[in-house]
């Protein structure tokens, strides 16, 4: 495998596991909430189900693009289209991104609605539209060619889907941690929100960099 090959499906992996979505946000609530066994097991199985949903999408478009060669030129483009519409995305979007986590999967006391663990964590990647729309543009990318890039995505994709899922999870912690503060000094506590919302911009604008990175070298 060419190092630009690996060097672009890292990106791409690392960009769209670690950007927020329904998973992400699923994970910062329970980490927050202090149940962090609970939220490792939901990253596992998050991680698992993604990783089986690019091998099934793989392995059946796989036939479709040997027969049908005109299709992964397409895809390519498709995909370049969409890495430029995510980076516009990131770039102008809001810097609190991440707010209100738990309002859709946790009632006004504090307790789940549902059950949340590792088979959960598996299905919500099965029933997320962002979950689909990537496993079809990085097949139709990086993993269409052969069995070995559709087998060396997805093991790319296990460690740095679980890396970046692992990171909500700190965060998660992080603000559980500094949260206590807040009823002791208020003023730092506005102050440190402030700062978090700027970084939450700074790292979207990063993101949206790395995701023109990416789109460019899927054409060397």
């Amino acid at each position: 495998m060419l190092w630009s090959w690996f060097i672009a499906v890292s990106l791409f992996a690392l960009i769209t596991s670690i950007s927020p979505g329904p998973v992400n946000v699923i994970i910062l609530a329970l980490a927050s909430q202090g149940k962090y066994g609970l939220a490792w097991r939901f990253v596992a199985g998050a991680t698992l189900g993604f990783c089986l949903l690019l091998l099934l999408i793989g392995l059946g478009a796989k036939q479709l693009f040997a027969e049908y060669a005109w299709l992964t030129l397409a895809m390519q483009w498709l995909g370049t289209v969409f890495l430029l519409w995510l980076a516009w995305v990131f770039w102008h979007s809001s810097s609190d991104a991440v707010s209100d986590t738990d309002k859709a999967d946790f009632d006004t006391h504090g307790k789940r609605k549902r059950p949340l663990g590792f088979i959960a964590g598996n299905l919500v990647q099965w029933l997320n539209p962002k979950a689909w729309m990537v496993a079809v543009v990085v097949v139709g990318l990086y993993g269409a060619d052969s069995l070995q890039h559709l087998y060396g995505l997805t093991a790319i994709y296990a460690v740095l889907c679980f890396a970046s899922l692992g990171c909500w999870v700190g965060l998660g912690w992080f603000i559980r941690r500094h949260s206590f503060n807040s009823h002791k000094n208020r003023a730092n506590h506005n102050n440190a929100d402030k700062a978090g919302k700027v970084s939450m911009t700074l790292i979207n604008r990063i993101l949206a960099g790395l995701l023109v990175i990416t789109a460019v070298m899927t054409w060397l």
